[in-house]
């Protein structure tokens, strides 16, 4: 009697470990994105999670300029455009 390649792969320990691994690789695979989900909908979580790892740095408010800086700014802008124009004149 001949014996079928098939029926020794499933009595085989291969076939066991084989199966072992995909189950695990299978329930890795649905778990890790629901445990994901059950996590990051946690508002409090996050809230931690963002302060832990300071994503967010904002740099300290300095000084506001002063009109009259920023009424130069704009005439030395207006100046230098003026100049830039004449250039591309020529």
């Amino acid at each position: 009697m001949r014996t079928n390649f098939f029926d020794f792969v499933r009595q085989s320990r291969y076939w066991k470990v084989a199966t072992s691994i995909e189950t695990f690789k299978f329930t890795l695979y649905l778990g890790i994105p629901v445990a994901a989900s059950v996590f990051y909908a946690d508002a409090d979580f996050m809230h931690g999670l963002v302060k832990r790892l300071n994503y967010i740095r904002y740099p300290k408010e300095g000084q506001k300029p002063s009109i009259e800086m920023i009424e130069k700014e704009r005439e030395l802008s207006k100046k230098l455009r003026a100049v830039q124009e004449k250039y591309k004149k020529n």
